[in-house]
This record gives structure tokens, C-alpha cells and sequence, in this order.
């Protein structure tokens, strides 16, 4: 995979795990940050709910994790919107 860290393109290896029985995608990547993390999904009465968590030792300016993560769960909640809109 390859993708942009801190305005520089950085390439490696990543790892992607599907569970659909349990509603749940884990990653990570090799290399020195230590990154991986996971994401479930859960019903609720009103909808679901995401749960997300991230682990890296990235130095980052601050909230750029954070924003990142919004934009991400934004994209998600579009797509699931669009693919609930009948056709």
C-alpha cells in the first residue's frame, strides 16, 4: 500500500482483516509507528454505532488523528447513506 504521512508518500505493507459475523475490520501496517487498530459495528434501536479505535506511536501535530479519523467515519456514513438510497 501507499499512502500520504505528514505531506510525504510512504510505501509498505499493510494487513486487513474482514469478521463479518461480529461487524468488524482489523489493520495494520508494518514499520517503526507501530500502527494497527480496529472498527465494529453494533445495532442500536435508533441506528448503530461505530466504535473505533486507532493505536500508533506516529508523532503527529496535534489533532491530525483525530481529524483524520472524522474525514474517514464522514466517507462512511456517506457511502452507507448512498447504498440505503433506493436506486
Amino acid at each position: 500500500m501507499t499512502a500520504e504521512v505528514q505531506g510525504k508518500e510512504v510505501a509498505g505493507t499493510a494487513k486487513f482483516h474482514v469478521d463479518e459475523a461480529a461487524n468488524r475490520i482489523e489493520w495494520s501496517s508494518d514499520g517503526p509507528n507501530s500502527y494497527h487498530g480496529w472498527l465494529s459495528v453494533s445495532d442500536r434501536v435508533d441506528g448503530s454505532e461505530v466504535e473505533v479505535h486507532v493505536t500508533t506511536e506516529r508523532e503527529a501535530d496535534e489533532g491530525e488523528i483525530e481529524a483524520g479519523l472524522e474525514r474517514t467515519l464522514g466517507e462512511i456514513v456517506r457511502l452507507v447513506r448512498g447504498a440505503a438510497t433506493p436506486s
